[in-house]
């Protein structure tokens, strides 16, 4: 078994203890609207939503630039004045994800092409730009590593999402009413984001608000981030909005649902990214044999509970599909079994690329992460359209296979000092 020492395990347990609950309720939630419109709707319907939750992550995250990542990183290692970072954090996602909003309206629009009974696509698309905001104060919380009162405040508000979705969907109500409740729930989000930092560091909201000629040198050191977030989401995401665009609404549905169940176990891997970064930088800090030791414990046991996840899941997935979203969904189980062998993959690429980004080394993740994103997106391309669903699992695969190895190539090349010192203030995205 991976040896793992009493601290840092300690350590792990009381922040995913926090951060964990918040993410499992999270994922609930989305279980349950997956499984809502499936049930209710159909397949066509749900692979609306699996299309509009792809495209709006996917422009939520390329034209965010990985600012609240980068936050994330530089409040872990204490760079700098952290009020200064954060209202810059705030200002430049408000106006980055305004610009994502229109992007995404416009590709739904030409998709869904004037077709009124797909109005509930326009709102879909909507929600991940509303989470990308929310992030931004909870990363900063995490990288203070203050869990209050930020857990309180999202477990809250996932909680209350389960709980309405729930009331709606029993009460079976249209698919337009479920985008508006889910709208409005994520605006409520977003405010108590806003009160936690209030709590947490109102000092930090102090200050001048206009934008700064310093931020767009930030901008384009996050930038680093933002692409190797934006890859890591393609993919996850781009073959199911590609599936919709070559194959049919109905395919997207029956693979949406396959990809929700044997995603279900990556709920913790946002827990772990927030828990073990402050630790990471601070890790860092000391010099990378102890950022790679730490790594390497952590990477042990994300292995093992990934592959037993792989086992219990894929001698239980026919009962899952036919049992949650029903017999419609008969061409969900393979695919579902296939693509838990991404478990292991994507548990690992997110320790590894927090490491390496604590250790300054994002250019070179920015160019694996490119690699990755091409050879995802000519894979789908070529694949979907002579193996359908089956072409989208292969394709997913081998760019996560590309995509952790690469990332550990990075972290494998040795640190023999502490890691590089900080640059100036406004170059220091550059750490993200």
């Amino acid at each position: 078994m991976p040896v793992i020492n009493r601290d840092s395990l300690k350590y792990l347990f009381a922040r995913l203890g926090g951060y964990g609950a918040s993410s499992v309720v999270d994922a609930l939630a989305a279980f349950v609207i997956s499984v809502a419109l499936g049930r209710l709707f159909g397949s066509a319907v749900l692979g609306d939503y699996v299309f509009a939750q792809g495209v709006g992550i996917l422009v939520s995250l390329l034209i965010g630039l990985g600012v609240s990542h980068s936050l994330l990183v530089q409040s872990a290692r204490g760079d700098g004045d952290r009020g200064r970072i954060l209202r810059r954090a705030i200002r430049l996602t408000l106006a980055l994800q305004g610009a994502g909003f229109l992007i995404g309206l416009l590709v739904v629009w030409i998709v869904v092409a004037g077709d009124r009974s797909q109005a509930h696509t326009y709102l879909f698309v909507l929600l991940p730009g509303l989470a990308t905001v929310s992030s931004v104060f909870f990363a900063y919380g995490a990288g203070c590593d203050q869990l209050q009162p930020y857990v309180g405040v999202r477990l809250g508000v996932a909680v209350s999402k389960v709980l309405l979705l729930c009331g709606f969907f029993l009460a079976g109500f249209s698919a337009v009413a479920f985008a508006q409740l889910l709208i409005c729930i994520e605006s409520v989000g977003v405010f108590g984001g806003l009160w936690s930092i209030w709590r947490h560091h109102p000092a930090g909201l102090k200050g001048p608000w206009r934008f700064e000629r310093e931020d767009l040198a930030w901008l384009r050191s996050s930038a680093h981030l933002g692409i190797s977030q934006f890859v890591g989401q393609v993919t996850l995401r781009v073959d199911a909005v590609m599936i919709r665009l070559l194959l049919s609404r109905e395919a997207a549905g029956i693979y949406g649902a396959a990809r929700t169940l044997a995603a279900a176990p990556r709920v913790l891997e946002n827990a772990l990214l927030l828990a073990l970064t402050p630790k990471q930088g601070k890790a860092a800090k000391r010099g990378g044999s102890e950022l790679w030791s730490l790594t390497g414990r952590i990477l042990g046991w994300v292995i093992a509970l990934t592959a037993l996840e792989i086992v219990i899941l894929g001698v239980f997935a026919p009962y899952l599909v036919l049992g949650i979203y029903g017999p419609e969904y008969q061409e969900s189980i393979l695919p579902m079994r296939l693509l838990l062998f991404a478990l292991p993959l994507t548990g690992s690429a997110v320790i590894l690329r927090s490491a390496a980004y604590c250790a300054d080394r994002a250019p070179a993740v920015t160019r694996v992460a490119l690699v990755v994103g091409a050879v995802n997106v000519i894979g789908n391309a070529a694949l979907i359209p002579f193996f359908g669903l089956y072409g989208a699992v292969a394709a997913s695969l081998f760019s996560l296979v590309i995509w952790s190895w690469g990332l550990a190539r990075i972290v494998a090349e040795p640190l023999p000092t502490a890691a590089a010192p900080l640059a100036e203030e406004s170059d220091a995205g550059d750490l993200s």
